[in-house]
């Protein structure tokens, strides 16, 4: 019994400890990086259809802050994580999990990790 709970102790803690493989840990970063995208992004086809020229230019700014800000967050990652280009299928899959929104910033709408665009 006690060799038992020594070993389902043991198990736990491995698991526990367990490490995030690298494509995982790059989805979850590049996630929070396309969240200031995303959540500007929301509504905007109402805005540009039935907007004002003032809610019109208030939202293009309001893009461009967030463009911004998620193009330092990429540079912050790249230098932290390395290239993503070497990882993209996995980080996309894994992004489909995370933040299935913001999967249409990185491959196009409704791409697969495969029709990713080429850079």
């Amino acid at each position: 019994m006690r060799n038992t709970l020594f070993i389902l102790g043991f198990l736990m803690a491995f698991v526990a400890c367990k490490q995030e493989e690298p494509a995982a840990r790059m989805a979850k970063n590049l996630c929070g990086c396309l969240a200031p995208i995303v959540e500007a992004g929301e509504g905007s086809q109402e805005i540009i259809e039935r907007g004002t020229e003032a809610e019109i230019a208030a939202w293009e700014a309001k893009m461009q802050k967030a463009s911004e800000s998620a193009s330092k967050c990429f540079v912050t990652l790249e230098s932290r994580h390395g290239s993503m280009m070497d990882h993209k299928d996995d980080v996309i899959i894994h992004m489909r999990t995370r933040c299935p929104e913001a999967v249409r910033y990185v491959t196009g709408e409704g791409g697969t990790p495969t029709e990713a665009p080429q850079q």
